[in-house]
């Protein structure tokens, strides 16, 4: 069972150096699941996103001072 590597980078719209990242998929998966070109593009693309959505996450790191500004300006009202 051969892996490829499908290397690909987050798109955000912030600047800085460039951020790659890797997963693999067997050329098996793609010969079982796959009939196509198109099929093998729609496949990768269907793996990339999980792997962005298993570890690709968010921080808010001032929620406190925005629940503060709200309690203050519900006060004020």
């Amino acid at each position: 069972m051969s892996k490829l590597q499908i290397r690909w980078e987050v798109e955000d719209g912030y600047v800085g150096k460039s951020r790659p990242q890797r997963t693999s998929i067997s050329i098996d998966e793609l010969i079982d699941n796959c009939e196509t070109e198109k099929d093998v593009l729609d496949y990768i693309n269907d793996d990339v996103k999980s792997d962005f959505e298993q570890r690709i996450s968010y921080f808010i790191m001032n929620d406190d001072e925005i629940v503060e500004a709200w309690r203050q300006a519900k006060a004020d009202e």
